[in-house]
């Protein structure tokens, strides 16, 4: 990876601003070269809560500049296909690179989205899928979610393969890799069904706006390597006593 693509790493709880609510904490990041504040938000089941640098690309500033870092990842790619799962928060933000990527950098990507969801909502949209798959994103609380390759995604992607065109698995956020190991699967099945083999040395890339990694509570950054990940910023994830307590949240 070019050392201009290398993800810029923001780690330091010092960096915390403020907001005119005391309990309120936001961390500035730079997206795009310009700074953008994501709200620190509690997250996660009773007794397992989390804070997380909570980045929403349906605010319009996050939306474009996020959108310019993964365009830039995707051209340095060399993209043709963009594979996307479904998700009200980040359709605006996928549209928009597809934007980016033919208007910036005249490079028409495809954008294929794999429908997600839990799997009591899905039951018709698994009985006709291709493939699926069941996964548990860290977003719900535990729950098993469902993911498919339609028939309309089977043959677009089959499409793609056979011209031996470049795939990239693109997500706002990369947290746990739940989603992403779900929807990298589901290619890999359309490969193989097709014929094609799977290298687990040359995976399909990844490319994510932002990577969430865990704080210890020595205040050491957890940043397991992920193979073909291509991301813009590194953001902390503190455990909710260690927040509290190194912000003095816990204070009444």
């Amino acid at each position: 990876m070019p050392t201009e693509f290398e993800p810029r790493i923001y780690a330091d709880i010092n960096t915390l601003t403020e907001s005119r609510k005391p309990r309120d904490r936001f961390l500035p990041v730079l997206l795009n070269n310009k700074q953008c504040f994501l709200p620190m938000t509690k997250v996660g089941p009773p007794g397992h809560e989390e804070w997380i640098a909570y980045y929403d690309p349906r605010f319009s500033d996050l939306c474009i500049h996020g959108a310019y870092e993964i365009a830039m990842r995707l051209n340095e790619l060399k993209t043709d296909v963009i594979v996307t799962p479904s998700s009200g928060k980040s359709t605006l933000l996928m549209q928009y690179v597809q934007f980016l990527m033919q208007e910036k950098y005249q490079k028409p990507v495809d954008l294929i989205v794999l429908k997600k969801g839990p799997p009591d909502e899905m039951e018709e949209e698994v009985k006709f899928s291709v493939f699926s798959k069941i996964y548990q994103p860290i977003t719900s609380g535990n729950k098993d979610r469902v993911m498919v390759v339609s028939g309309d995604n089977f043959q677009k992607l089959s499409a793609h393969l056979r011209e031996n065109h470049s795939l990239a698995f693109v997500d706002d956020v990369y947290s746990r890799g739940g989603t992403a190991e779900a929807g990298l699967n589901l290619i890999d099945q359309v490969k193989q069904r097709i014929g094609l083999s799977v290298n687990a040395f040359n995976p399909t890339p990844l490319v994510t706006v932002m990577r969430e990694c865990e704080i210890d509570p020595t205040g050491q950054l957890n940043m397991p390597d992920v193979p073909g990940l291509w991301t813009a910023i590194v953001t902390p994830v503190y455990q909710d006593a260690h927040y509290l307590s190194v912000t003095g949240l816990n204070l009444n």
